[in-house]
């Protein structure tokens, strides 16, 4: 009898239709739109589509996301890719709590047991992160906001400017205003 090689290493999340931050209760509805990752040593099972309904009949699972790599270290990175790029709107799911997983210290230590959530505080950590992510969120809003303020500033300005230009040397040097000569 002969030893099977391995060949590389493989991660699969298993994307449930639940809510991390609220207990795993279970999240149903419209799935208005989704994005699937793809790419080199990504595979997903699913039957996600835009527009599907994601119904509290059947099991929470929605989809299988495995990726594969020369090591473990390649399969992580491919899987933090992956989990960056799935998109599900109209529900909650464990994308958050994978992502978390995925660059969490002790998981890529290999630190891990049954009550590996537990023990690190991981839906706490999911938390405090997503709350991160939400305040830059909020402050590229903010800070687009005021570009394009600024950018209307400067349109209005190119307008008055453009107005002036089309007015007489006499007008714009004060010697005639509205038309009546000083």
């Amino acid at each position: 009898m002969h030893a099977e090689k391995f060949n590389g290493s493989a991660i699969e999340c298993r994307i449930n239709a639940e809510d991390p931050l609220h207990d795993f209760v279970p999240s149903v509805g419209l799935v208005p739109d989704c994005n699937l990752p793809y790419g080199p040593g990504v595979r997903v099972d699913t039957y996600l589509y835009p527009r599907c309904n994601v119904s509290g009949y059947y099991d929470s699972l929605v989809a299988k996301l495995i990726t594969w790599g020369q090591d473990f270290n390649e399969a992580r990175i491919r899987m933090s890719n992956a989990l960056d790029e799935f998109m599900i709107e109209g529900i909650s799911t464990t994308i958050p709590l994978y992502r978390t997983i995925m660059n969490e210290k002790n998981f890529i230590e290999g630190n891990i047991s049954t009550d590996y959530l537990e023990k690190y505080d991981l839906l706490n950590l999911m938390r405090t992160q997503l709350k991160e992510k939400s305040l830059k969120a909020s402050d590229a809003s903010v800070a687009a906001a005021l570009l394009y303020s600024e950018f209307l500033k400067a349109q209005n300005t190119a307008a008055n400017s453009s107005k002036e230009l089309s007015l007489s040397n006499w007008v714009r040097s004060g010697n005639i205003k509205n038309g009546i000569q000083n």
